[in-house]
């Protein structure tokens, strides 16, 4: 029999500010989960097998950009809301290894909103659907009060490769791509290039042991890792790759810098560094372990490192590189 796990009354449901992870955590245990069902929720993306033999996997995410959370509405340029929209779903099939195929469009416009506005929308979606073979085969349009736009991409991966965050291991090093920090004042979150083409070769080579792109700040995101694979891990702050004019601390907190963190085992380190094929940057930033408790990161000197509030939370009020100007 369905157990609602809270009742509504006229009083409301408690004095609980809304958090991402704690509503996660309710909800993710209480989905029933299909039998041809891979990857379950918790992960970038889910994954349901495609044949009997299970060889081949559909991945499917989706995504939303919100006006005044994710973009300033007023100085925004459309087509780059366009562009981010795919883009941030594109990063999570990039995570898993895969190859994206399709994707749906829903969007929300105030009822003012000019038609050369959501045309000019949809054309970043396009362009960069185009530019990486994904076909955009349906969606809704609706009235909103604020503008919200959300996207459902559909990908393919062999089962053999696909990236989870749970197989990092003691001894692992974790790497991460590009730079991280200030996305937002940098501009970076509007026109960043999802890391397809690296994440499909640390998949098909077999380099990551757990992968999980940074969308929430590279310190909740490893902890994402860390949980989910029962370990912890040092980490030195100074070995991370700031974008230019930023700190540590926004490498480590900001959030919306859409690379790929991920680990490899120490075994195989050298011959990644040797082989990596990209002009995208490759840095070492730390090791697993097991000598803490799951999802603990600590510095050189072994001092735990931050604190889970002062990562990126949608529904904080403290979120200095989001922007404000919701419409």
């Amino acid at each position: 029999m369905h157990r609602p796990w809270l009742v509504w009354s006229p009083g409301g449901y408690g004095n609980m500010k809304l958090d991402e992870d704690h509503f996660l955590g309710q909800i993710l245990p209480r989905l029933q989960h299909a039998t041809d069902l891979e990857v379950p929720p918790g992960d970038d993306c889910a994954a349901i097998r495609l044949d009997a033999h299970g060889d081949r996997l559909l991945l499917l995410a989706v995504d939303q950009v919100v006006a005044g959370t994710h973009y300033l509405y007023a100085e925004t340029e459309p087509r780059l809301i366009g562009h981010k929209l795919l883009a941030r779903n594109l990063s999570d099939i990039a995570a898993m290894g895969g190859i994206p195929r399709f994707a749906l469009v829903a969007g929300g416009f105030p009822p003012d909103t000019q038609q050369e506005r959501a045309l000019a929308v949809m054309e970043g979606i396009i362009a960069l659907a185009e530019a990486h073979h994904v076909a955009v085969i349906g969606g809704d349009v609706g009235r909103c009060p604020n503008e919200v736009l959300s996207l459902t991409i559909i990908g393919e991966v062999e089962r053999e490769f696909v990236c989870r965050r749970n197989g990092a291991r003691s001894g692992d090093l974790i790497f991460v791509t590009g730079v991280l920090g200030g996305s937002f004042p940098s501009g970076h979150h509007l026109q960043f290039a999802p890391r397809l083409a690296e994440g499909r070769w640390l998949a098909r080579e077999k380099y990551a042991t757990a992968m999980i792109d940074v969308s929430d700040g590279l310190f909740k995101d490893l902890q994402r890792i860390l949980t989910a694979s029962g370990c912890a891990a040092h980490l030195d702050p100074g070995d991370l790759p700031c974008r230019n004019g930023f700190s540590p601390q926004s490498a480590l907190f900001d959030g919306e810098d859409y690379e790929l963190l991920f680990t490899v085992s120490a075994e195989r380190a050298t011959a990644l560094v040797r082989e990596w094929p990209f002009d995208t940057a490759l840095t070492q930033i730390g090791r697993i372990t097991t000598d803490r408790s799951a999802g603990t990161i600590v510095d050189p000197a072994g001092r735990e490192i931050g604190r889970i509030e002062q990562a990126f939370n949608h529904f904080s009020s403290n979120n200095s590189a989001q922007p404000s100007d919701g419409r």
